[in-house]
């Protein structure tokens, strides 16, 4: 109905001027959209390959929402003889926001990576941020404790130092002891799991899975070098409603015909 009201409302007033091609193009618009199943669909982007990524908002989207996980922290590890259990890292945090973005424009985002495990106090992860980290950021999961032969301490979940309206922390990761490697903490948000803990028979720690998973503590039983678990990689996903590639022209009595986002 709306199409058919347009082409009339059109052709009353191009018509004595000999329009066709205007004529045609708005008829031309109308069996477009008659033909589409959904005028107004919602689109979903993720972005999971770490570093620097660009995203550019659609004909028509002002609004999108946004939501990421920083990088996992990576387990504890050691190079000492017999010294048993790292901490487990924490999980990467989790941030969700709404925001305005005009289309056309395009935008900065970076994904966090998970910290690399090593021989040592495992690091923290990388944060992920979209347009600036002013405007939203998901800090990095921090790493667990190097062994020591006792009880060390996991990373600590923390979303203290993120930008979003919601802000939601990994969580920690368990301790290591003289009898396991701490398992790493999951992904804000029900993100990645994180490494599963290493058994007293020995062995690096298990890495954190996508997004945000922190890694496990190694376990040092014997003369070999264990590296912490790797965490997990942060990811970034926007969602927003719009059309399917297209936008309305908005026709106007004189030429040039224009267009509106």
């Amino acid at each position: 109905m709306y199409c058919l009201h347009k082409v009339i409302k059109i052709f009353s007033l191009l018509t004595c001027c000999k329009k066709p091609a205007a004529i045609s193009l708005s008829i031309l618009f109308c069996l477009i959209i008659k033909n589409q199943t959904g005028f107004a669909q919602t689109q979903t982007v993720i972005y999971t390959n770490t570093g620097s990524n660009t995203w550019t908002a659609p004909c028509g989207v002002t609004s999108i929402t946004v939501q990421a996980w920083g990088g996992g922290g990576a387990g504890g590890g050691s190079s000492s003889y017999n010294i048993k259990g790292g901490g487990g890292g924490a999980g990467g945090a989790y941030v969700f926001s709404v925001l305005t973005v005009s289309p056309g424009t395009t935008y900065n985002l970076n994904v966090g990576a998970g910290a690399n495990g090593g021989y040592g106090a495992g690091s923290q992860g990388s944060g992920s941020w979209f347009n600036t980290s002013s405007i939203l950021f998901a800090e990095g999961g921090k790493g667990g404790a190097a062994p020591n032969g006792g009880t060390v301490a996991g990373g600590v979940g923390s979303a203290s130092a993120s930008t979003g309206t919601t802000k939601i922390a990994g969580a920690s990761g368990n301790k290591g002891n003289s009898s396991i490697g701490g398992a790493g903490g999951t992904g804000g948000n029900g993100g990645g799991a994180g490494g599963t803990a290493r058994g007293s028979s020995g062995g690096n720690g298990n890495n954190g899975s996508q997004p945000g998973g922190g890694g496990g503590g190694a376990f040092v039983n014997n003369g070999f070098n264990r590296s912490g678990g790797y965490g997990g990689d942060g990811e970034i996903i926007i969602t927003y409603t719009g059309m399917s590639n297209y936008c309305i022209p908005a026709f106007s009595n004189t030429e040039p015909i224009t267009y509106v986002n």
